[in-house]
């Protein structure tokens, strides 16, 4: 009996000298054991293990969209590892560690940049003396408004605002309008969505907009009402979409390159567009093209964000003398608008729209005014 029990300690003996080095060398490092934090504003970012190192120090680098910018030693039985960055981070940046003990690099899974939690105080120890702001830009990654006003086409061709009707032999009757001025209630949606990350210095966006345009003598009764009635999104907007002779819509692809003043309370950016659009006309006989491209600058963060200049050359179908052949890129466009912010989600505008040939008595070159409230609906309910 004695015996069957040393063979047994023997054999325990054995297993557990045997096993020895296995269980001090450990398991190999996995991806889903590595985590990475960092916060908005910050100029570090903590490199956390789930299980500690007992081999070997640990060479890291930390990687910022995908892009090294730092590199540094997590000493053996260590869990943590703080690493500067080298710059500001911004939220949506995504973090992502790069692990190596001298053979095959673990690399962790991408974490976003996020917001403090509340109450947390971000430190920007470590950030570079001149650190680029990365706060220039409110707009959201989708925005989505609603708007209502008025048009004035006193100095635009009649058939812009459908101010005519065509008789059966194709000639056109000017429409008679409640005052000299020719104006229409105009309601629609502006859409845009930013393709490129709200941290990245070049900016592409995809932007549309729809506006439907209806004459105040068709939605209006008492003129002086007409503008409070058209900007009463609530109760109207449907209306003015139900009563519209004339119809917009535009797609809008929008390359913002460079920012100027990104430090300031307006931000700056200098963009390239082309604009693709048609206009449709009540009793007209088909849809117009009209298209440009163009450079413009608009703001990005503030009270006046989304106020923007724009010029443009293209072409306006709706202008084109068919016996003259196809309509060609011959027309300057001019795209002013001014947005004041007046709560959180609503905005007052004036745009003016100037389109025209530069040439001398072209009936044709017209100058819309546009007046009128926006509202985000990403914060807001329509109905």
């Amino acid at each position: 009996m004695l015996n069957w029990v040393r063979v047994c300690l023997v054999a325990i003996t054995l297993v557990v000298i045997g096993a020895s080095p296995a269980a001090a060398q450990g398991a190999p490092l996995k991806p889903e054991q590595i985590e990475v934090t960092g916060y908005a504003g910050a100029c570090v970012a903590t490199v956390t293990l789930a299980v500690p190192n007992k081999e070997k120090d640990l060479e890291i680098v930390l990687r910022v969209n995908g892009k090294g910018v730092a590199d540094d030693t997590l000493k053996k039985a260590a869990t943590t590892l703080e690493m500067k960055a080298g710059l500001q981070l911004a939220k949506g940046d995504d973090l992502q560690a790069v692990v190596s003990d001298g053979g095959a690099p673990v690399v962790s899974k991408e974490f976003p940049v996020v917001d403090a939690p509340k109450g947390t105080k971000v430190s920007t120890a470590g950030c570079p003396k001149e650190v680029e702001p990365r706060n220039y830009d409110d707009r959201d990654v989708v925005e989505i408004i609603a708007y209502g006003g008025l048009a004035i086409d006193t100095f635009a061709p009649a058939k812009l605002g459908n101010y005519v009707e065509r008789k059966d032999d194709g000639t056109e009757v000017a429409i008679p309008t409640q005052t000299m001025t020719r104006q229409r209630a105009i309601a629609g949606i502006d859409f845009a969505y930013r393709l490129t990350k709200k941290s990245r210095p070049v900016q592409f966006w995809i932007s549309g907009e729809t506006m439907y345009g209806s004459r105040t003598a068709d939605f209006c009764k008492e003129e002086e009402k007409c503008f409070e009635e058209a900007t009463d999104l609530t109760k109207n907007f449907t209306k003015v979409l139900r009563s519209a002779s004339s119809f917009e819509a535009y797609i809008t692809p929008r390359l913002e390159f460079w920012t100027f003043q990104k430090d300031s309370e307006a931000p700056l950016a200098l963009y390239a567009t082309g604009r693709l659009g048609l206009i449709a006309l009540d009793g007209a006989p088909g849809i117009s093209g009209s298209h440009h491209v163009g450079i413009g600058t608009i703001i990005t963060k503030g009270r006046f964000e989304g106020t923007l200049v724009e010029a443009g050359w293209g072409k306006t179908e709706l202008f084109a003398d068919p016996e003259k052949g196809k309509p060609k890129w011959n027309r300057l466009k001019i795209d002013a608008l001014a947005a004041i912010r007046m709560t959180d989600d609503t905005y007052a505008f004036v745009q003016l729209y100037i389109d025209t040939t530069l040439r001398r008595n072209d009936t044709s070159s017209g100058l819309q005014t546009f007046i009128g409230i926006e509202k985000n609906l990403n914060s807001w309910k329509l109905w």
